[in-house]
């Protein structure tokens, strides 16, 4: 649907990483033009797909390069949404591949804090486990992140 936002997560490649595979992403209206595209060199990947541009049925295409051959996992999330409460607390708790997108209401001039607290990251991932808070205006602007 135009306007959502999900996550292609890539896991399980068993193709030869000693050159970059790509996949692609077509939107219902671009014939041969891509909409997006990443660079897959490891076994796993996380694509942002955000503000789906239309309504429709979109194609992955999956090209492993040359003569390669493998396998490859791919699962399709939705944002996990809600409303933040000022001055309160409210739990989140997201699956490997899933974005949270939270609103709240502000007032102009005012100003606020952001905190997190009892942050626990589980799975079996290698490298350093991290999060990202962006906060961005009502039309999807970026106005901060950290």
């Amino acid at each position: 649907t135009a306007g959502q936002s999900l996550n292609l997560s890539i896991t399980g490649n068993t193709m030869p990483i000693t050159s970059s595979k790509t996949v692609w992403i077509y939107k219902p209206s671009s014939g041969s033009s891509e909409w997006a595209s990443y660079s897959l060199s490891g076994a796993t990947a996380l694509m942002n797909l955000n503000n789906l541009p239309e309504t429709g049925i979109y194609t992955i295409l999956i090209d492993p390069l040359g003569l390669d051959k493998g396998s490859i996992n791919l699962q399709l999330l939705s944002d996990a949404t809600g409303t933040l409460a000022v001055d309160g607390t409210t739990p989140v708790s997201l699956p490997s591949g899933q974005y949270g997108r939270y609103t709240f209401t502000a007032e102009a001039g005012k100003a606020y804090g952001f905190g997190m607290t009892g942050l626990a990251f589980t799975g079996t991932g290698s490298g350093t486990k991290s999060v990202m808070v962006y906060l961005e205006k009502t039309d999807g602007t970026a106005l901060y992140n950290c």
